[in-house]
């Protein structure tokens, strides 16, 4: 029978007809070197040879090497138990080692190397302000002023020598004198 069959719903195995034919593909349009042929899409024209292959770089994976030239990021994070090698390690802004700011770290230990005094060897010469010690043990000992407990050594030193010299050097015969001596003969003549 030649004609037209018209209705406004149509439905196959309880499925709108309608609503099938949206969820479809719409007609393929072929691009560039492309063809479509019934079911077939093939296509033609372009070519790759050996030279275009060898520019491309193979897929990294975990345990991938990389050499490159100069790596230009926003931040680079090496994995736990990895090592990042490089001859020189340039950072434009804030470079970390754990969590420590490694410019933040060497100021600090510049600073506090500054503090510290050359190594002292056995000919050092150390001019300071006041030492205190237990046992000093040296050669030489020069001071401007030394003191034992609170005694200013070298005062102490005057003092002795000034009394030393208003002395005799020895004791000769008839130079010493008893005054003063009332019972001492008696006391002389009961041992006897």
């Amino acid at each position: 029978m030649d004609g037209e069959i018209r209705c406004d719903i149509l439905t196959v195995a309880d499925v709108d007809i309608s609503t099938l034919i949206a969820s479809k593909q719409s007609t393929l349009v072929a691009g560039d070197n492309i063809n479509i042929v019934g079911n077939i899409i093939s296509s033609s024209g372009g070519s790759t040879n050996q030279s275009d292959l060898d520019l491309k770089r193979d897929v990294l994976i975990s345990t991938s090497n990389i050499i490159t030239g100069t790596i230009v990021s926003g931040s680079i994070t090496g994995r736990t138990g990895t090592t990042i090698t490089a001859p020189t390690i340039t950072a434009s802004g804030t470079l970390f080692y754990g969590s420590n700011n490694v410019a933040t770290k060497i100021s600090s230990i510049e600073t506090s190397s500054n503090r510290n005094q050359a190594t002292l060897t056995s000919s050092s010469n150390i001019t300071t302000g006041k030492v205190s010690s237990g046992n000093i043990t040296a050669p030489t000992i020069t001071a401007t002023t030394l003191l034992y407990g609170t005694t200013n050594v070298a005062t102490k030193i005057g003092e002795l020598k000034t009394n030393l010299n208003g002395t005799q050097n020895y004791i000769n015969d008839n130079d010493l004198s008893i005054s003063k001596t009332f019972g001492l003969q008696d006391a002389f003549n009961s041992k006897q």
